[in-house]
């Protein structure tokens, strides 16, 4: 396991990009703090729902399906947001998902990339990105345009940046959002469960 994790930092030069700068380091926001943006993640995208995750243990995280305007193909993308401890931890957790990733992810640099570091899938499918203590991913879901996920990346990243005087994201999109219909939202809990009871034998009352 060690030898893996070792070969993912090798293979995506983590010891570059593993330190936050100062002014990420002390920023720390919550994962709820980014919804809404909602249903306005850019002019003429709209949520279809939203999904806020939570477990004991676990970096809470909020995932949301929007469609996109016709002049961007009006497929839809999906987008998660992780929250993690530390801005420090938020790269960590970034590696992670880079870990998971189904083609190796390329480093997103210079103009236009969002975030403090991104990473890019090579058919434009999939952007993850770092924003202080917030881990973000936007992934197009069906056929994909080249450099579709990356516009709503960037969208995402000017929604959880355009906080003016520290004023709360959730405001910002708030105001952003105040005519738009509202999109289905669920929140889940995540708590540990008894195991179910083997064949042939019954559960208790109480489910143990």
């Amino acid at each position: 396991m060690e030898a893996a994790h070792s070969a993912w930092k090798r293979l995506y030069r983590f010891d570059e990009w593993s330190r936050p700068a100062a002014a990420a380091a002390a920023a720390k926001h919550a994962a709820a703090d980014a919804w809404p943006l909602p249903q306005a993640l850019a002019d003429g995208a709209t949520c279809q729902a939203e999904l806020r995750l939570e477990a004991p243990g676990h970096a809470r995280c909020t995932q949301a399906v929007w469609r996109l305007p016709a002049a961007h193909g009006g497929g839809l993308v999906r987008t998660d947001v992780h929250e993690a401890a530390s801005a420090r931890r938020a790269r960590e957790m970034l590696l992670a998902l880079l870990a998971q990733a189904q083609v190796p992810l390329e480093r997103w640099q210079g103009a236009g990339a969002p975030g403090e570091v991104a990473f890019a899938a090579p058919h434009g499918g999939c952007v993850a990105f770092v924003r202080d203590n917030l881990v973000a991913m936007a992934v197009v879901l069906g056929p994909a345009s080249r450099g579709l996920a990356g516009w709503a990346a960037q969208q995402l990243d000017a929604a959880l940046t355009a906080r003016g005087d520290a004023a709360p994201i959730a405001a910002i999109a708030a105001q952003r959002a105040a005519d738009m219909p509202a999109p289905a939202v669920r929140q889940v809990t995540l708590r540990p469960q008894a195991d179910p009871a083997a064949p042939g034998e019954e559960a208790a009352p109480d489910g143990r």
